[in-house]
């Protein structure tokens, strides 16, 4: 996928975590693929709504974090905030 500039809107950030860059808007979202025999399912690990141009590594370290306390079963929660106005 990519967005109209050519740019990809989804990104592999390390050996598991993939990025989706959810434009116009600030979001992006850190997820990971889960395989279960012939199952396979995205688990989203971590949202950010992104406040400056640059990507904040540390973004990529902690969904990485997160995913590797969740698996392998899959299931966990985190919270994580909405942007206001």
């Amino acid at each position: 996928m990519k967005d109209d500039n050519g740019h990809r809107l989804i990104v592999k950030k390390n050996q598991i975590i993939w990025l989706l860059k959810c434009k116009p808007s600030c979001w992006r979202l850190y997820f990971y693929v889960y395989e279960n025999y012939k199952d396979k399912r995205i688990i989203y690990v971590h949202a950010v709504c992104k406040q400056k141009d640059r990507e904040d590594p540390q973004d990529a370290i902690f969904a990485k974090q997160v995913a590797d306390a969740v698996r392998p079963d899959g299931s966990a929660t985190t919270p994580f905030e909405f942007p206001t106005g």
